[in-house]
């Protein structure tokens, strides 16, 4: 038979993304309880019906070697008393006759024995020969079947294989996301540090501007101490004009004032708005994560947990039934044992008929010398009776005489009449006993033949069940795996597109 050993799933590595959690199967244990039951209960029947026809097998045998022995001593006994009677009776040209016909009788009896035994010795071979066809074509199927699940087994731990590397790469494409946020974190930081250096830059201007003022308003007043007289007239007009451009450039510098106020104030609730949004998705990002690691580690744990345990009672089960078949493969042998031995005691038995055919053959020789013997009496008695005739005396003595030997002569026809019904029911029931000892043993092997191609149908059926789950629960925890990695890019092009609102919202 095949044996076949189940192997453990591998742990996934760190970082890996399976989604669901393997199915529980109760009711495989049930069925599995429940197929123990019944196949208990009906190998102890098999064992039992077995048990009673090889008993019946034992009492019919020594049923027939008791009769066969019965009958051998009774045919001696009488052939026997048939030589005794012979030596003293007459008419044996019909007692030859007779004898002649129960030997060809015996001859075909024998012819029918042979033939019999021919068929039964050619029916054993051809039953043995397709039971081990059998077994061998069903041994090979099992081993293809088994290696076929394996070799399922064996991609299923692949593809498993690659969904880790598959989240693996996924882990790696968070990590470049928070590289790229820190990035982006960085850029916001050069643009809050340009935005400083251009106010400074402003002030700068500004402050070269009021000390280009001073400086001309210095030669002005070096102009108006050199042209007093010439500008007197203008002063007024000069002074108005000046106290009005003072007035304006007042104004303007708290205009300038208060508008780099706003946009200070404004530039610092940007940051802080961005800073705080950016906390807040940092926050919501380093929760999601791990929140979505606790999950896949839960779940991860779940599935191999449930696979492990599967495969446990997968392991037993075959287990279970490996020692199922090998109990069954001993119960095989010694019942092919009994068989043998039973077609050692029937050959037994055999050689026993042949012997006792023997014996009632060389009774049979004796008993054509008896013949020969009676018929020198025959010719004795009728010369006997010649003599007496010629004589013509004690006619009436010979005609009783003679009445007599006509009365022995029937009296021996009867007897051998009994003696051929006698050897022909009892051949009979030879054959019968030997064609019925044939068809129980030819009953038992292709009992035994379709007990075991039962087993292993159910063997194969259950393993096809299990690899059949097994690509099941592969093929959802894929397509929940998929669904998580869209729902994940889904949530990545959303981040994106949150940044791209951002940042087109700091340009403007």
């Amino acid at each position: 038979m095949a044996s076949g050993a189940g192997k453990a799933a591998q742990p996934a590595g760190q970082g890996s993304t399976v989604n669901g959690t393997a199915a529980e199967f109760p009711s495989i244990e049930q069925d599995t309880e429940l197929y123990d039951y019944h196949m208990h209960s009906k190998m102890c029947k098999k064992i039992a019906q077995l048990t009673k026809v090889i008993y019946s097998l034992n009492m019919k045998n020594e049923e027939q070697e008791a009769t066969l022995q019965a009958l051998s001593y009774a045919h001696h006994e009488e052939l026997h008393r048939v030589l005794m009677e012979s030596c003293h009776e007459g008419e044996g040209s019909v007692l030859r006759i007779r004898l002649l016909e129960l030997q060809e009788c015996l001859d075909e009896q024998q012819r029918v024995g042979a033939q019999a035994q021919a068929d039964f010795e050619c029916y054993r071979l051809q039953a043995e020969e397709r039971e081990r066809e059998a077994e061998t074509e069903l041994r090979k199927e099992f081993e293809e079947k088994l290696r076929a699940a394996e070799e399922a087994l064996q991609d299923a731990r692949v593809q498993m294989s690659v969904s880790q590397e598959e989240s693996l790469r996924l882990c790696k494409e968070l990590e470049s996301m928070g590289q790229h946020v820190q990035a982006l974190d960085a850029k916001c930081e050069e643009m809050q540090k340009a935005a400083q250096l251009e106010e400074r830059q402003r002030r700068e201007e500004q402050r070269r501007k009021e000390e280009e003022e001073r400086r001309r308003e210095e030669e002005r007043r070096i102009e108006e101490r050199e042209d007093t007289e010439r500008v007197r007239a203008l002063l007024d007009q000069l002074n108005a004009l000046r106290q009005d451009r003072e007035r304006a450039e007042e104004d303007k510098r708290r205009a300038l004032k208060e508008e780099s106020e706003l946009w200070e104030h404004k530039l610092h609730d940007v940051n802080e708005e961005m800073e705080n949004m950016r906390r807040k998705m940092e926050g919501e990002w380093r929760e999601e994560r791990r929140k979505w690691e606790e999950r896949e580690e839960e779940e991860k744990k779940g599935m191999h947990s449930a696979l492990r345990e599967r495969v446990k009672r997968a392991e037993a089960d075959v287990e279970s039934h490996l020692e199922k078949l090998d109990e069954s493969q001993r119960n095989t042998v010694k019942l092919q044992e009994r068989i043998q031995n039973l077609e050692e005691e029937l050959e037994l038995h055999r050689k026993r008929v042949s012997e006792a055919e023997g014996v009632v053959k060389r009774a049979e020789d004796e008993l054509v010398v008896a013949k020969e013997r009676l018929l020198l009496q025959e010719d004795e008695l009728q010369s006997r009776a010649e003599e007496l005739l010629n004589r013509g005396g004690c006619e009436v003595c010979v005609c009783t005489e003679v009445d007599e030997l006509r009365s022995q002569v029937s009296r021996l026809q009867s007897r051998n009449r009994e003696l051929e019904l006698q050897s022909s029911g009892r051949n009979n029931d030879h054959a019968r006993q030997i064609r019925q000892h044939a068809e129980a043993l030819s009953s038992l092997r292709s009992e035994m033949v379709r007990a075991q191609t039962e087993e292993l149908r159910r063997i194969q059926k259950h393993a096809d069940d299990e690899r059949d789950k097994l690509q099941k629960e592969i093929q959802r925890e894929r397509e929940a795996l998929q669904k998580e990695k869209d729902q994940f890019e889904k949530e990545l092009s959303r981040v994106r597109r949150e940044r791209e609102e951002e940042r087109e919202q700091q340009r403007r």
